[in-house]
């Protein structure tokens, strides 16, 4: 949406973005913020990654859990909550009007993995945040 001189606010058509924001990678995170998860590969600075694109809460929730677990007791409980607390900037999916598409800044992935000529790097996969 733009604020027009009045106050009153233009929705602005999913094709109407910033230069050098693709609309569809923006429509396929505005849906994944609702509450989606789907598949996607992506390349990006000549990489392929790959997993499943999640919203930010999800993201956020995923690494407090990641930094719990792998950190000393209660240095890793506290900072994992930390982490955690930051899916507060998400709006909840319930919470997000169905047809209104919002200019997203991040791509989020979970069991994300780099592709090397289209073989994963050995890895179990992890959370992973694209600008």
């Amino acid at each position: 949406m733009t604020e027009l001189p009045d106050g009153q606010k233009e929705r602005l058509s999913i094709f109407e973005q910033p230069a050098g924001v693709d609309w569809l990678l923006n429509y396929i995170v505005d849906l994944v913020e609702k509450g989606l998860s789907l598949p996607l590969t992506v390349t990006t600075e000549g990489s392929m990654i790959t997993g499943t694109a999640i919203g930010g809460r999800e993201y956020f929730e995923s690494i407090g859990g990641l930094i719990a677990r792998s950190s000393p007791e209660e240095f890793g409980a506290d900072l994992g909550r930390m982490f955690s607390q930051f899916q507060e900037i998400y709006p909840r999916p319930e919470d997000l009007q169905a047809e209104e598409v919002r200019q997203r800044g991040f791509l989020h992935l979970r069991d994300a993995r780099v592709l090397l000529d289209t073989r994963p790097i050995k890895d179990k996969g992890n959370p992973w945040r694209i600008q």
